[in-house]
């Protein structure tokens, strides 16, 4: 035990004001960014809209009002390269390849859920 709980807890609020100042990762609303991310991606599966071109489409208004940091945060979550993207390569030992700090920062803020990007194998025709 490192003191009393009192001080453990005023240790733990302190730590979460610095985290949250530390980048602009910390200092979004993972929340409303999610929400809108999530609605974003149901709508554009039933309409059969890829990624890449639901990226370039992202707005202020598409994403409900969100502006900033945070609009820019929805479309990095749809963007191949910025996205968070899960290694598919083998089923048993699956890995993010991209968005490690955005997502420490989700947990964070607690987080629950969010959009991921998966890569596919294209064979070729020879």
């Amino acid at each position: 035990m490192s003191g009393p709980a009192w001080w453990r807890r005023i240790r733990w609020l302190a730590s979460r004001r610095v985290r949250s100042d530390c980048c602009r990762y910390h200092r979004v609303d993972w929340h409303a960014v999610n929400e809108a991310a999530i609605r974003i991606a149901r709508q554009a599966e039933a309409d059969g809209t890829q990624p890449e071109e639901l990226a370039l489409a992202i707005d202020s208004v598409t994403c409900g009002g969100l502006a900033g940091d945070e609009l820019e945060a929805v479309q990095d979550l749809f963007m191949p390269g910025s996205a968070i993207e899960v290694s598919d390569d083998d089923p048993r030992d699956r890995y993010l390849q991209e968005g490690n700090h955005r997502v420490t920062a989700m947990r964070d803020a607690r987080v629950r859920r969010t959009v991921t990007l998966s890569s596919e194998l294209i064979e070729s025709a020879d």
